[in-house]
């Protein structure tokens, strides 16, 4: 069952979502970011939009390719 305030308490224990909460998800997605510490996907997904990220994808062509031209 869903515990209300469960980020206020990751916050007290793990300190600033802001440092921890994006960090995560860049490196691993929202649902196992969240599996990490304890809470759904949909919390972070939640967390994230209200707290104003956005996500940015980018392409960029890979340094080999640059000297292949």
């Amino acid at each position: 069952m869903a515990k209300p305030n469960r980020l206020k308490e990751i916050e007290k224990e793990k300190g600033d979502l802001h440092k921890i909460i994006p960090k995560l998800v860049n490196e691993h997605g929202q649902y196992e970011a969240g599996r990490l510490i304890g809470v759904s996907g949909a919390t972070i997904h939640n967390w994230l939009k209200d707290e104003g990220y956005v996500r940015i994808v980018r392409y960029e062509r890979t340094p080999e390719m640059e000297r292949a031209s």
